[in-house]
């Protein structure tokens, strides 16, 4: 089963994951966007939050049949990309498993400063996430549905 989410959906649910990060009155230095799909939340949230510092990680856990594989990165952050930055909000479209956020969290802690600090913010969160890390999100999605975003 399918659900698709439209673009005033979209940019709605953004504005609602903005106003929780707003009202927790952490800082972020900079967002780092999961493609393909966080870039699309990652350049709301920059502009909603006035954090102008946005980096990409590339990677799926997808393949052409939609069957959940092994993470690939297509690129990676050095550690130069983020060594000034105290607060790491890493920002995807969707927490299905979590293993992709995993991944991406644990390339960022071995890359940066024992100190950063690395939240994450995702609009739409699949049931079968059972992740105890704090998370930013608005939608709880069941896990047997399949979402299909504007960009797709």
């Amino acid at each position: 089963m399918s659900q698709i989410i439209k673009w005033d959906e979209f940019r709605n649910d953004v504005r609602i994951l903005s106003n929780q990060i707003k009202d927790s009155q952490i800082r972020y230095d900079v967002i780092v966007s999961i493609s393909t799909g966080g870039l699309y939340s990652a350049g709301l949230l920059s502009k909603l939050l006035d954090i102008p510092k946005i980096l990409n990680i590339s990677c799926e856990s997808y393949n052409e049949n939609n069957e959940r594989g092994e993470i690939i990165f297509y690129n990676k952050l050095h550690p130069e990309d983020i060594k000034d930055a105290s607060r790491v909000l890493i920002v995807d479209d969707l927490i299905d498993s979590g293993n992709t956020i995993k991944a991406v969290t644990e390339h960022i802690s071995n890359i940066s400063m024992p100190m950063t600090s690395v939240d994450i913010a995702c609009p739409y969160v699949k049931s079968s996430y059972e992740d105890t890390n704090p998370v930013y999100f608005v939608v709880t999605i069941d896990k047997d549905i399949w979402l299909k975003f504007p960009w797709e």
